[in-house]
């Protein structure tokens, strides 16, 4: 039996467990990406109030307008930072989308060709198992063969032997007689009695010995398939 070409190769469940895996980190870094930058803008926005009040004793509106200035400029640059991430994480989706199908595809594959090895592998094993049964029913039909031949042969001697004894037994009975009417003959003068010669048997039927049966032609047993390379699982994915 052909090993399986699937052996290391993920199956499609373990895909599905990775990607969903996978997908749940990318969203968890994601989210705490979110909230440390949001932090980092609370903590600036908090410093920069403080440093705001700090001034506003000294410049008054003009500070205010500054402090609100440089709020609206870290909150664009917050936005930046946190499309970015986004667009990273977005990547990351899809590349873990492409390994996942990927490793399907070449699962099917792998499996499909696995499963026309074992389809290929089972005929050849039927045919040689065939070919087992049927020599064996050849070497019995010829034992049985013999036997019938060596039964015919001693019946055929067993018959011989009966017509020759009958044949003897024949040739004496008709010495007997013919000795009996001579005496007769001369005694008492008896009219000639003639005997009729002693009946023959035909020759015995010679019976022919059965065909002799050629050996059957041998199969090879089935041939045995390597073992499929391995493959590795997905990689992990992670953000610098």
């Amino acid at each position: 039996m052909p090993e399986s070409l699937t052996t290391g190769i993920p199956d499609p469940a373990s895909i599905d467990r990775q990607k969903a895996s996978h997908a749940q980190n990318i969203e968890s870094q994601l989210r705490q990406g979110t909230v440390i930058l949001d932090q980092q803008l609370k903590q600036q926005t908090a410093y920069l109030h403080q440093m705001g009040e700090q001034q506003k004793r000294q410049y008054g509106l003009k500070v205010d307008e500054q402090i609100k200035h440089q709020e609206m400029s870290l909150t664009q640059q917050h936005n930046q930072q946190l499309l970015m991430l986004q667009q990273a994480a977005a990547q990351q989706k899809v590349a873990l989308d492409q390994q996942a199908n990927a490793l399907l595809l070449e699962y099917g594959q792998k499996k499909s060709q696995e499963d026309l090895l074992m389809s290929q592998y089972m005929f050849q094993k039927e045919q040689y198992e065939a070919q087992i049964k049927y020599n064996a029913e050849m070497s019995a039909l010829q034992s049985q063969a013999m036997q019938a031949q060596q039964q015919v042969q001693a019946q055929t001697q067993a018959i011989a032997q009966q017509a020759v004894t009958a044949s003897q037994q024949a040739h004496m009975a008709q010495q007997v007689s013919s000795a009996a009417a001579v005496s007769a003959a001369t005694t008492y003068a008896a009219p000639q009695t003639s005997y009729a010669a002693p009946h023959t048997y035909a020759a015995l039927p010679t019976y022919q010995s059965p065909p002799q049966y050629g050996a059957p032609p041998t199969y090879a047993a089935p041939p045995t398939y390597a073992a499929p390379p391995t493959y590795s699982s997905v990689p992990s994915v992670r953000y610098a």
